[in-house]
């Protein structure tokens, strides 16, 4: 769980990529390009699905969001 900040860890340097946070009903809440610290402060707790696009592909991962 997280309450304000996550910070990924990519396994090979990216120079382009984006994640992007969905709601479990699928909204996009939130986007990022090439940043590796997220602030996630804006959004409500609750069970999120992070969604990271490189050019090798995309994963995705759900974590959940405490106040």
């Amino acid at each position: 769980p997280t309450t304000d900040i996550v910070q990924l860890q990519l396994p090979q340097p990216q120079s382009n990529f984006t994640v992007k946070i969905f709601s479990t009903a699928g909204q996009c809440c939130l986007v990022f390009q090439n940043e590796t610290k997220l602030s996630l402060s804006g959004l409500p707790a609750g069970t999120y699905v992070a969604e990271l696009k490189t050019e090798s592909g995309i994963f995705r991962t759900a974590f959940e969001k405490k106040q």
